[in-house]
């Protein structure tokens, strides 16, 4: 740590309150969220309009009794989880070692040619003689589409550390001089002139839990000139009512669920084995997957329609009164979310249930309960976005 270096609290930083009590705060889906003690609020507040360690010390030590060496490692493991970012671009920030760091989960990106293709026929259309930004560049690959298109300049920003290989690409490629790397946060990065064309891939399977909004939202405001092209422009997400029993979908939640009931019958005591099916599932493993081709039982439900130039992106609402109407008689005990990403009105991504298979899968969500359904029935449901310990997912229930 630099005692004269100016840092600045991290834009996109969250606090939140763990279920065991704790103060928890990150700033970036590749991180988990880490424990902060309550005397780290004050430094961060202390830094919020960007200071240098030397002048928070004085001002904190002017209200409180402040031990210097105790300060000091406070701002080091601030520092160390970026929660503290060097300030006007004087320094590099801690990028994050997990999560989007990691080489194989750009690999299955890469290698989904559906995703790749659509993103190269968008930026070969619309980046020629444009200064481009892209957010969340991973491997830079498709900053170095929009360069090799004719994009005048092209800034890439990546907060994992996953940015070595997109540095190392961009210097193997002939368009290094209309290129610039920014490391860290978007919401912490400062372009000197603003972009007329924004790529953006922050999809996951949920298509909200990479902090697609807030993301977009930031560079909205202090990032893009007005009536910016993004890519893509718009954003459709919609469900169906899924046969889980023809579907084989299972999961381990329900299966707990399922052995308390088979153990109130049994009359046997069945705690030890409740206890098993209660332990963590293996890291990586899905909750809820369909073991056999998955059968629709009702009509497609949309339920957002945002269009990223022109709509709200802080509090989208969803569409009036989503109703999923039943088309099959069956047992519905799931939903399928999907999206469409639509670059235009012709090239789009879809993970669709009738749609190509993508990297990003299918997101199935478990209803509290399996019901039998028949055509005609209209089932209500209520969707929103919600936000925990600093990522955006939607929340989609039975109304």
């Amino acid at each position: 740590m630099d005692w004269d270096a100016r840092y600045l609290t991290s834009r996109s930083l969250s606090i939140a309150i763990s279920p065991s009590g704790k103060l928890v705060a990150t700033n970036s889906i590749s991180r988990p969220a880490q424990e902060i003690d309550l005397d780290g609020l004050p430094v961060l507040i202390a830094f919020a309009g960007g200071a240098t360690p030397r002048q928070v010390l004085e001002r904190l030590g002017a209200e409180w009794e402040v031990e210097e060496a105790g300060f000091g490692d406070a701002v080091e493991g601030l520092l160390a989880q970026n929660l503290l970012t060097p300030a006007d671009g004087t320094g590099e920030p801690a990028l994050a070692a997990s999560g989007f760091a990691s080489p194989w989960g750009h690999h299955y990106m890469l290698r989904d040619a559906l995703r790749v293709d659509a993103y190269r026929a968008a930026i070969e259309r619309y980046c020629a003689g444009r200064r481009v930004l892209e957010i969340g560049c991973g491997t830079g690959i498709l900053s170095l589409f929009a360069a090799r298109a004719g994009a005048s300049r092209v800034d890439a920003i990546e907060e994992s550390e996953i940015a070595a290989a997109a540095a190392e690409l961009i210097a193997a490629n002939p368009w290094a001089d209309r290129m610039e790397l920014h490391r860290g946060n978007s919401r912490d990065v400062e372009l000197g002139e603003p972009a007329e064309v924004l790529i953006h891939e922050l999809f996951g399977t949920d298509p909200f839990e990479e902090n697609l909004l807030p993301a977009l939202a930031d560079a909205k405001s202090r990032l893009l000139t007005p009536g910016a092209r993004f890519l893509p422009a718009r954003l459709e997400v919609a469900c169906v009512g899924i046969d889980t029993v023809s579907s084989g979908v299972a999961d381990a939640g329900r299966a707990l669920v399922e052995a308390r009931a088979y153990a109130e019958r049994s009359g046997l005591d069945l705690a030890p084995w409740l206890a098993r099916l209660a332990e963590p599932e293996p890291r990586g493993q899905r909750k809820a997957v369909a073991e056999k081709e998955i059968k629709p039982l009702t009509a497609e439900c949309p339920l957002y329609s945002i269009d990223f130039a022109e709509g709200d992106l802080t509090a989208p609402p969803p569409l009036a009164e989503p109703i999923l109407e039943v088309r099959e008689a069956g047992s519905l005990g799931a939903l399928l979310v999907f999206f469409r990403a639509r670059f235009d009105d012709e090239i789009l991504i879809s993970t669709a249930p009738d749609a190509p298979k993508t990297h990003w899968g299918h997101d199935l969500r478990l209803l509290p309960a399996t019901r039998d359904v028949r055509p005609g029935e209209e089932i209500r449901l209520a969707a929103s976005l919600e936000s925990a310990f600093g990522r955006q997912r939607l929340r989609l229930e039975i109304a």
